[in-house]
């Protein structure tokens, strides 16, 4: 009976796989579109979608497909984030974060940032409520991802994760999220007190720069579109670090 129900849970998972991927197609190939931007917002707005996310996610080939997917766990967790278990918050932030380290080789760039942003968006709106030892544990994964003791394109997408949060992190650049001015600052406050100011002797270490030239030299001998990936995520970490910079000059 168990495996009956899984199979039957794995065709529907399938099912909806099959039906994201073919509305995606079908805005790329101009052939009714307004029906697939329909069926593609079925799926952000359907009550916990969170599993069919992960199934895509994990399972498609089709790259927007995935990206659909990633924006859907995110408009359906910030939607329902009232009445989701602080367990399933964790979940939620962590199999994004695991997912993105994992496909750390993948040459689908928007892919991996997509769901990078909407790691760090789950983490802002959930910082005022996680406690100390949450939020250590998934800045730990970044801490290591960042030394580069898991290869270079993991180093690359920590570092690539970090500007992501700084961006979240900061008022001017902050993903709106329905909630008050105060809340964002709220954040930006405790993340600089609290971890930002300690982290950054360590993120600020020479060697770790000098580690991220490395990184941006190697890769120069990967495939072209690579290298073009490499060096956007780069400009956009220069531009996250400033942004933040900025913001904590205003508040001083």
């Amino acid at each position: 009976m168990m495996q009956g129900e899984d199979a039957n849970d794995l065709g529907r998972l399938q099912s909806i796989m099959h039906t994201i991927e073919y509305a995606c197609s079908s805005i790329q190939m101009h052939v009714n579109p307004a029906a697939a931007e329909a069926t593609l917002l079925s799926l952000s707005q359907s009550p916990q979608p969170y599993q069919a996310c992960k199934f895509i996610l994990e399972s498609s080939q089709v790259a927007n497909a995935k990206f659909q997917a990633a924006a859907a766990i995110r408009d359906a967790a910030l939607r329902e984030w009232g009445i989701l278990t602080s367990v399933d918050k964790g979940s939620l932030i962590s199999f994004c974060l695991c997912f993105v380290m994992q496909h750390a080789s993948s040459s689908e760039g928007y892919v991996q940032a997509k769901i990078s942003s909407v790691a760090a968006q789950l983490l802002k709106r959930g910082w005022l409520e996680f406690v100390a030892s949450e939020k250590e544990a998934f800045l730990f994964q970044i801490k290591q991802a960042i030394t580069g003791c898991h290869g270079v394109d993991v180093q690359f997408t920590g570092i690539n994760f970090l500007e992501s949060l700084v961006s979240e992190f900061s008022p001017s650049t902050s993903t709106a999220m329905g909630l008050p001015r105060e809340f964002h600052e709220q954040c930006r406050m405790s993340l600089e007190v609290d971890y930002l100011k300690a982290a950054s002797v360590q993120l600020g270490h020479p060697s770790i720069w000098s580690t991220k030239g490395s990184t941006e030299r190697n890769k120069k001998n990967q495939q072209q579109t690579h290298r073009r990936h490499t060096k956007a995520n780069n400009s956009r970490w220069v531009q996250g670090k400033d942004r933040w910079q900025q913001a904590d000059k205003r508040s001083s």
